[in-house]
């Protein structure tokens, strides 16, 4: 009598099954665009960056303390770029509604300064309006798709 091997084809289903989603974990990932934006060669340690994408697509990433930022879900195209980052002057309120929208820190007073060891104050940055807005900014990206890293160097 003679014996009936069936494993062979039901292995030969579940690797046929996975090849696509194995290649997509390798290269695809979830599409992402991060990196760093630094204003004159140093890392921005607040502030926030704004995608537009050419189908009306906007997408915004807080930037972190040590300049880097992520954005998820950016469609695949051109895409147009805004960084904007609050300067806070002497005098004006930095708790204000729109400083809080931002995430951002007003500079420390001496008091707090005494009672927050480990927290870092850094100054205040005034970036060129011109990078506030995508029309303006002339910051551009081919988004790809995927996993995608694109430094901002504003000068």
């Amino acid at each position: 009598m003679r014996q009936r091997r069936n494993g062979g084809r039901g292995r030969l289903k579940v690797v046929l099954w996975l090849l696509p989603l194995l290649a997509c974990t390798a290269g695809c990932g979830a599409p992402k665009v991060s990196g760093k934006v630094t204003y004159k060669g140093e890392p921005l340690h607040m502030g926030q960056v704004v995608f537009t994408a050419a189908n009306g697509w906007t997408g915004s990433s807080q930037i972190n303390e040590d300049g880097t930022y992520s954005i998820p879900s950016v469609p695949p195209g051109q895409a147009k770029i805004a960084v904007d980052c609050p300067y806070f002057e002497e005098g004006k309120n930095a708790s204000s509604p729109a400083a809080r929208r931002h995430g951002q820190r007003p500079p420390m007073s001496e008091e707090a300064k005494k009672g927050s060891a480990g927290v870092k104050e850094y100054p205040p940055v005034k970036i060129p309006d011109k990078y506030k807005k995508p029309e303006t900014s002339g910051l551009t990206l081919e988004v790809t798709g995927g996993r995608q890293t694109h430094n901002i160097d504003l000068q």
